[in-house]
């Protein structure tokens, strides 16, 4: 119905994840930047955002 569109519920919970999965994750690493994985993750909101996540990781 809305076309490819994501109820609200469901892109706070996606965002949710991408978070928390980004906060876990370089816990672990701490090799990236991390302010500047996290501000793509904020800014873009979309799925290619965590591919450039996992380049940023390496």
């Amino acid at each position: 119905m809305g076309k490819g569109r994501v109820p609200n519920t469901t892109a706070v919970i996606i965002h949710y994840w991408v978070v928390r999965f980004l906060i876990l994750t370089l816990r672990n690493i701490k090799c990236c930047n991390f302010s500047l994985c996290f501000v793509l993750a904020i800014v873009n909101h979309r799925y290619k955002s965590i591919k450039n996540i996992y380049l940023c990781l390496g």
